[in-house]
């Protein structure tokens, strides 16, 4: 008999809300919405586009990632009926992708010069403390690993993120996963997990003034590359924009962000022992599927909809057969909602 697997995001549903974790869950209902959150699917169109630069399958990710979007789009509409403004919704948040990745493309190959990769999309599964051997497995993926100059060995993590809370880094279970991962898996002694973090936001082009030249507005939210080819865009002379150029230049790029995360051993093993103990309860066959709500929980769940309907009463399996289906793409970190959008 084969092992149990276990994905990480799936211990972390269940600690999040166990309703939701019962509708989503491969060792559940293991479904999907027909018309896919726009914030969770650039999530995943990005990690495409990052992985195929990396595998140096494409020069610029934004290429990878519109031909990813643009397949996407169509299967979408092949399943489900978009209304028009669903459907320029899709198309803004494709727009929105290029422009973070046509953008990366002029910051990292400068961050990059420390990492040689070794890996992309380097996907796990390991035995899981505390249960008998090859009985349940700790699955999960990577989305990079590297060396840098000094010979250490590092998880680089992408993350589309609407600001950049580092603070909850601290607390990220996947980073000690990982890290134990590695060491099971390929007897690395990893030094920690590199999150690869984007903005989910692109540069401002300045807008030309109809009295001539660029705004200098100082909110402009934008970078002095950004700026500088408006400049010439424009004819322009760059003096005459030093200020805001200088301006531009000591704020620094503000779009993407690395932050190293690091565990202890010790962390480490109380980390893994406490996973153990949420997969005994996942794997009870009497597990009761009670909701969690509050405001984090729900904001920007997909089973709001049968949730809602459970809790007065409502039809809440024809919204199932409605708006559902089983998932048909494989479940990726990408695909872990980011409560803060």
């Amino acid at each position: 008999m084969p092992p149990i697997e276990i994905h990480v995001s799936d211990v972390l549903n269940f600690k999040r809300c166990r309703r939701r974790w019962g509708f989503s869950s491969p060792l559940m209902s293991h479904l999907e919405p027909k018309r896919p959150n726009t914030t969770l699917w650039l999530g995943t169109g990005v990690h495409y586009g990052l992985n195929e630069y990396y595998r140096g399958n494409v020069k610029n990710p934004a290429d990878a990632f519109t031909s990813w979007a643009d397949t996407a789009i169509k299967q979408i509409r092949n399943r489900v009926e978009l209304t028009q403004e669903q459907f320029d919704k899709f198309l803004a948040t494709r727009e929105l992708g290029e422009g973070m990745l046509q953008h990366y493309t002029r910051w990292a190959p400068e961050q990059d010069k420390p990492y040689t990769g070794l890996a992309e999309e380097y996907t796990f599964a390991v035995p899981l403390p505390g249960f008998p051997p090859q009985s349940v497995v700790l699955c999960g993926r990577w989305d990079r690993i590297v060396r840098d100059r000094n010979d250490l060995f590092w998880i680089m993590e992408h993350k589309t993120t609407q600001r950049f809370d580092t603070e909850r880094l601290i607390l990220d279970e996947q980073v000690g996963v990982y890290i134990y991962a590695a060491h099971k898996a390929l007897g690395l002694d990893l030094q920690g997990v590199l999150y690869n973090m984007l903005r989910k936001k692109a540069p401002t082009v300045p807008e030309p003034l109809k009295s001539g030249g660029l705004t200098k507005r100082a909110n402009i939210d934008t970078t002095e590359e950004v700026y500088r080819d408006a400049i010439s865009m424009q004819g322009l002379d760059s003096e005459d924009y030093e200020d805001i150029l200088g301006q531009l230049r000591a704020k620094g790029n503000t779009f993407f962000y690395r932050e190293f995360v690091y565990r202890s051993e010790a962390e480490i093993k109380l980390l893994m022992a406490n996973i153990a103990a949420v997969v005994v309860e996942m794997l009870d066959s009497k597990v009761v599927l009670y909701p969690n709500p509050n405001t984090l929980n729900c904001l920007g769940c997909m089973f709001q909809g049968p949730c809602i309907a459970m809790a007065d009463g409502s039809d809440w399996k024809f919204i199932l057969q409605q708006e559902f289906h089983t998932r048909v793409t494989e479940e990726t970190q990408a695909e872990v909602e980011d409560p803060w959008g």
